[in-house]
């Protein structure tokens, strides 16, 4: 993680702040910080489709859940999204035959087995097998996400081959839920980007002295503050952004300047 007091440090020391003014800790640059947390999390969710860097970086937020998919009343069946949920990395299930069917268990590395419905974490058993013929039977099949415009096409394609099957499972996100095709299908394993934890800065100030101006400085409260989630290698990228926050709050075109080339650098 990232500490918010060393952040803090580090910008009030690039910024000079005897000459630029006083950056108070607990609103203007926690508000900033936060602003650049969402920023960043934003960012991650798209580059990490194109860049290893960005998937490593993304690695607190990446989560995993089995969902249990709800009675199905049409040609699909609904999965819950879970409340932590930020953006799709991508959705799959595990599949076993047994007999002449094909059915769909949790994965028992996501949440130790345990399945997500209706915020309740409940436990689904595998079918009864020998050992080996339920190892051998155990499928991981991705599932491909169609736009809403095309889900529709989807579901009734005149070829039957191309229409949702278990083993070429389709869903859609609308209304809240995903969508998953065929109904069949029992439960869903979601991986996702959780939504980052919002930075806070808890602190006390000492007692100033009037008659020589001391005291008045900054005690941080590491125990009851929420650091930053994301990993030391992108500390140089916080504090190029506050900079350039910081800049512009204080109208002070030198500091804009030399957050761009520090951050081109």
């Amino acid at each position: 993680m990232i500490d918010s007091y060393d952040l803090y440090q580090d910008l009030c020391s690039e910024a000079n702040t005897f000459q630029g003014g006083f950056i108070p800790p607990a609103t203007v640059f926690i508000r900033h910080l936060n602003l650049i947390n969402y920023e960043l999390w934003e960012m991650g969710c798209r580059e990490s489709e194109k860049s290893q860097e960005w998937r490593d970086n993304m690695r607190p937020f990446l989560v995993s859940q089995n969902i249990i998919t709800n009675p199905a009343t049409s040609y699909y069946t609904t999965a819950n999204i879970p409340k932590d949920y930020g953006r799709l990395f991508k959705a799959g299930m595990i599949t076993v035959k047994t007999d002449d069917s094909v059915i769909t268990i949790p994965n028992d590395k996501v949440n130790k087995g345990l399945c997500y419905k209706d915020e309740d974490n409940q436990e689904v058993t595998p079918p009864a097998q020998s050992i080996n013929d339920y190892l051998n039977s155990i499928r991981e099949v991705d599932i491909t996400e169609v736009d809403l415009q095309r889900w529709d096409a989807c579901l009734n394609h005149e070829f039957e081959d191309k229409r949702p099957s278990m083993s070429k499972p389709k869903m859609v996100q609308v209304n809240g839920v995903f969508n998953v095709a065929p109904r069949d299908v029992s439960v869903v394993v979601l991986y996702y980007f959780r939504l980052p934890k919002q930075a806070t800065f808890a602190y006390t100030t000492t007692t100033p002295n009037l008659n020589t101006g001391a005291g008045g400085q900054i005690v941080y409260d590491s125990k009851n503050s929420q650091q930053l989630e994301w990993g030391v290698n992108l500390k140089n990228e916080f504090v190029g952004r506050l900079l350039e926050k910081f800049g512009i709050v204080t109208r002070d075109q030198f500091i804009e300047q030399y957050s761009l080339h520090r951050n081109k650098g």
